[in-house]
């Protein structure tokens, strides 16, 4: 398999629950109807921070102006950059136009389930190093 070069975002609600997106159940993609955090690849000539941004416009309908880089790192599968947010927004906001749905979960359920790609070990890093604990 190539590499990609990607991004994804840790959306936070104020009860520190994660937004997860539920994967289309196509055959055709890479992981279908798995839980994964929202994010997609990188276009040429765009950033990471503007592939998140559209990524968040393009699947969840979310105006996304600010988010902060939690890590970008070397995975099995290429270059990830983990972006995380505090949710200023309700799940009956999101228009969701990629995947079936999408759900807030806490970290204890997180544990219990094999998400896509990383995507454990990131949350398992984020929710380890707390950066929203950070009072700016």
């Amino acid at each position: 398999m190539a590499k990609i070069k990607g991004t994804n975002i840790i959306f936070l609600n104020e009860k520190e629950q994660v937004l997860l997106q539920l994967r289309d159940d196509n055959p055709a993609i890479p992981y279908p109807n798995m839980w994964a955090l929202p994010g997609g690849h990188i276009d040429a000539g765009e950033s990471p921070f503007e592939c998140i941004v559209r990524e968040a416009k393009e699947e969840l309908g979310i105006e996304l102006h600010e988010a902060t880089l939690f890590v970008a790192a070397e995975r099995a599968y290429g270059t990830e950059y983990t972006y995380w947010a505090k949710a200023s927004f309700r799940l009956d906001q999101i228009r969701l136009s990629e995947g079936q749905k999408v759900q807030w979960f806490t970290y204890e359920q997180i544990q219990a389930m094999h998400l896509i790609y990383e995507d454990n070990a990131i949350l398992d890093d984020f929710f380890r190093k707390r950066p929203f604990d950070v009072v700016r």
